[in-house]
């Protein structure tokens, strides 16, 4: 038994005698094995990456902006996440899809990238009901190597902010729509590097107003 299997049994034990003592465990857990979520797709560390979004939902007008927006902030989670991973400038991404028909190949091989991350937004919505707020959109993630020519599909992404119900309309669309992105691209992110469950959680919270 490894020493951090051993402290949490010592704590388990603990427990039985402390009323409190259950709450040790999940601290322990926490210092003994932080990382409690292992990558769906651990293949980016070290790559250059280009991140794309594409709309197959039928978003309208006043939503056109936001697979560009979440491809970037998307990009953004990655390189603050992905150890040594090199994210293909959005801009560049967006001025060769405004002249060329998207096909992940050519696309890569344009960025000069070892893979490419393509986000296909199937839907998209900020409201439950009339009168609440509540983000909720679904996708499919594929992982394109270029090199190889080898395509993954991680599984299918669903995300709904925040989690249990809709909120009140005390902010305006905008600033809600911004703060589900953030949230979708983490949902997305988190995807292709080991994390915490605990910050997973704690990030879909919707702070009180």
């Amino acid at each position: 038994m490894r020493i951090g299997e051993w402290l949490l049994f010592a704590i388990a034990l603990t427990c039985v005698v402390s009323a409190g003592g259950c709450k040790l465990i999940a601290t322990a857990a926490y210092l003994t094995m932080p990382n409690d979520v292992e990558a769906e797709y651990d293949g980016l560390k070290g790559e250059r990456v280009v991140v794309i979004c594409h709309d197959v939902g039928g978003l309208g007008y006043q939503d056109a902006g936001v697979p560009s927006d979440l491809a970037r902030l998307v990009g953004q989670h990655l390189d603050e996440h992905v150890r040594r991973v090199e994210v293909v400038s959005p801009d560049e991404v967006n001025d060769w899809v405004d002249s060329n028909e998207v096909r992940l190949a050519e696309l890569g091989k344009a960025m000069d990238a070892d893979k490419v991350v393509s986000i296909e937004l199937e839907h998209y919505n900020l409201y439950r009901g009339p009168s609440l707020y509540q983000g909720h959109a679904e996708a499919t993630l594929v992982v394109y190597d270029v090199d190889s020519e080898d395509s993954y599909e991680l599984k299918p992404l669903e995300s709904v902010y925040p989690p249990h119900s809709g909120v009140e309309l005390t902010e305006s669309e905008n600033q809600f729509r911004r703060r589900y992105l953030r949230v979708l691209a983490a949902d997305i992110g988190r995807r292709f590097y080991d994390h915490e469950s605990i910050v997973a959680s704690k990030d879909r919270l919707y702070p009180n107003r």
